[in-house]
């Protein structure tokens, strides 16, 4: 027996505890490990024998095939031995290793070294000779031993995978492990469920991958009618993620044909190994799209003995043939290529290294914090996005709008009634914080309800908040409120000799009111402002509003809770909302009151003197503005109401179901002490 005691860079020095003392090897070459010979080796020169002897450690299927051939009956049996030892530790879930040795005459390493100095020094295929070069030397090999080590998975894992699995998002495992291995994992990591039924591809040729893969899906379709007849399409999986894997999401939910899901809920999950995956991932076998078809019934993909090169392939055919979003997460350098290759890439900075973390767009520390990442900062981010391009498109809609309806009285020449530095800063000024502070603050749901209910993570995965018809609902609304505003300004000076400038200060003002009061409506931090919500939190109150029944009951109903709420409202809104609401109101007075008090021919501009005192001082101006925020903004309001009281999106019914429960005290906890014997109430 020996231990380990010092490694300088070219010795390496051992303590013999047979009496040998301490020894030191000479290190005379250092075959790395690579991903196809799935090894690595040292050899070393004995101090006292000069014999050169080559040690090797790798996977089981590499080192047990360069065994040499032996009669010796204990060395059958040590093998034997180990084999049943080695399956054993992969049924435990346990990472083994496989040790072998052999011994190195002076002349073979003299022919050998030659041989692999030619490789190093070649020009043409200089990775592939390298490879065999050490191919060469690793064979004949006596077998020292095995090893199973316990990877144990880091916290929170078997949370995640299942958080994940519930908010639709189909996991797709790629590792390196042994087969056994990889399975008694997943069912640890919760990806596997004792109810699930594994169906297992491993083949040995291009026939018997095809004929294992066309059976399960005719064995499947015969159990697994889909819904018209009809037969079956190409798949539309999400697939997914795992530590070392991938996943994806269905970009639109029209991507799958309503009489295309299959009608069982039977659950089921592939097991697939590396040299079945040679084949699959060989586009002259043709196997893709029948493998694929087999993914879309199932809930979990596996994949073993999966090489760098496949892992990246994987992602690659899920991008390509199902037209996927994916996600590909990995804390090793093996897993490098995948990450790259995905759509996003997350590195896990850990023991492995940083190469993954390096490659990736995005690093954690845990792979915890990956349910955290999509189910609520990801939830967040799509609402948030697509709520600012759709106002953003509103706003600047409704301006262009305004102007269009002033030529329908100038002839169409080109003039305008809003002063050129209004213009400028209509954008850039006055109505830029307000969706600045949706896109990066507004939270449509608390985080404690994004984690408790993972399926709201549906609504980006579908892509539900920006489609096309939301783009059209926008210009039409943009469309009538620029009628609104613009008409009832026109309405108001109709046969006066109000001043082109003042007029078209009264419609900028309105415009500008139009679009902060919009903002406050379409903001949902403010965890208040749903009328619904205010009403009682039912139907039956905006029943009563539609159909004209006890209409006077409704709206008594609705000032009283309204009232009594709007101090709790207040006090829930972002601050941050609150202010950049007011900062835009306050910036565009001061600027119009500056500019038209100071500029009296500023950069060429017309002169503008005194056009907004003038236009304060009026009484039609307030009233305008007063008279053309709510007639423009009733119909977006009143849709709102209707759409939360009757058509409530998944989001919504989660919040106001937290609501109801914490009114009706749900959410409180009891704890009781038996030293004290009392109680205390925690919400």
């Amino acid at each position: 027996m020996m231990s380990f005691f010092i490694r300088p860079e070219q010795l390496c020095t051992l303590e013999s505890s047979a009496g040998e003392g301490v020894l030191e090897f000479e290190i005379l070459q250092i075959l790395p490990f690579d991903s196809s010979r799935k090894s690595m080796s040292v050899l070393l020169k004995h101090p006292v024998t000069n014999e050169k002897i080559l040690y090797c450690k790798g996977a089981d299927s590499t080192i047990l095939a360069q065994l040499a051939p032996t009669d010796d009956v204990i060395m059958q049996q040590l093998i034997f031995r180990t084999q049943q030892h080695l399956n054993s530790y992969a049924r435990q879930g346990l990472r083994v290793l496989v040790m072998a040795k052999r011994t190195v005459s002076d002349h073979e390493y003299s022919d050998w070294l030659r041989r692999h100095e030619e490789a190093e020094l070649s020009l043409d295929n200089r990775d592939r000779r390298i490879r065999e070069s050490y191919s060469r030397l690793e064979t004949n090999l006596t077998l020292l031993g095995a090893t199973g080590i316990e990877d144990r998975l880091q916290d929170g894992v078997p949370e995640t995978i299942s958080a994940l699995i519930s908010a639709g998002i189909m996991v797709w495992v790629l590792t390196g492990d042994k087969p056994e291995t990889a399975i008694n994992v997943a069912y640890s990591a919760r990806l596997f469920s004792p109810q699930m039924e594994l169906l297992k591809l491993s083949a040995r040729s291009k026939d018997a991958a095809e004929s294992a893969i066309l059976f399960y899906l005719a064995d499947i379709q015969r159990e697994t009618p889909l819904e018209g007849g009809s037969q079956p399409p190409r798949p539309v999986v999400s697939p997914g993620l795992n530590q070392v894997g991938v996943f994806a999401r269905a970009s639109t939910p029209g991507d799958v044909h309503p009489q295309m899901i299959p009608r069982s809920n039977k659950k089921r999950a592939l097991v697939v190994d590396g040299k079945t995956l040679t084949y699959i991932l060989d586009r002259r076998s043709n196997l893709q799209k029948p493998f694929l078809d087999l993914t879309r019934y199932c809930s979990s993909v596996l994949c073993c003995r999966a090489t760098p090169l496949q892992k990246a392939y994987i992602v690659r055919v899920v991008k390509e043939q199902l037209k996927m979003r994916t996600l590909a997460i990995g804390d090793g350098a093996n897993d490098v290529s995948m990450i790259q290759t995905a759509d996003v890439g997350i590195g896990i900075s850990g023991q492995e290294g940083m190469q993954a973390v390096m490659a990736s767009d995005y690093a954690l520390s845990r792979f915890k914090y990956l349910e955290r990442l999509l189910l609520v900062h990801g939830h967040w981010c799509y609402d948030r996005l697509s709520r600012m391009v759709l106002y953003f498109f509103y706003k600047n809609a409704t301006f262009v709008f305004l102007i269009f309806w002033f030529q329908l009285y100038c002839g169409f020449s080109g003039s305008v009634m809003i002063d050129q530095m209004y213009l400028m800063l209509y954008n850039l000024l006055f109505t830029s914080l307000p969706p600045i502070a949706i896109g990066v603050y507004d939270q449509d749901v608390p985080e404690e309800i994004l984690l408790a209910r993972p399926s709201l993570y549906r609504q980006g995965r579908l892509g539900s908040v920006y489609k096309p018809h939301s783009f059209w609902i926008t210009v039409a609304d943009a469309l009538y409120q620029s009628i609104v505003i613009f008409f009832i300004s026109e309405a108001a000076y109709h046969d006066t000799d109000v001043g082109i400038w003042d007029f078209g200060t009264t419609v900028t003002t309105s415009c500008m009111f139009v679009m902060l009061f919009h903002v406050a409506i379409e903001t949902r931090s403010w965890r208040g402002t749903n009328v619904m919500w205010l009403l009682g939190g039912d139907a039956k109150h905006l029943w009563r509003l539609v159909f004209g029944y006890k209409l006077v009951y409704a709206l008594a109903r609705f000032q009283c809770r309204w009232i009594l709420r709007s101090g709790a409202i207040i006090a829930q809104c972002t601050i941050i909302h609150i202010l950049s609401i007011l900062a835009s109101i306050v910036a565009f007075y001061i600027f119009t009151i500056v500019y038209n008090t100071v500029c009296l021919e500023c950069l060429g501009l017309p002169n503008n003197y005194q056009v907004i005192q003038q236009t304060m001082g009026s009484l039609v101006y307030w009233l305008v503005v007063g008279l053309s925020v709510p007639m423009a903004l009733l119909p977006r309001f009143v849709w709102r109401c209707v759409e939360t009281c009757l058509f409530p999106r998944d989001v919504t019914r989660a919040v106001l179901d937290k609501r109801r429960a914490t009114q009706r005290g749900e959410d409180f906890l009891v704890s009781w002490s038996r030293s004290t014997s009392t109680s205390s109430i925690f919400r």
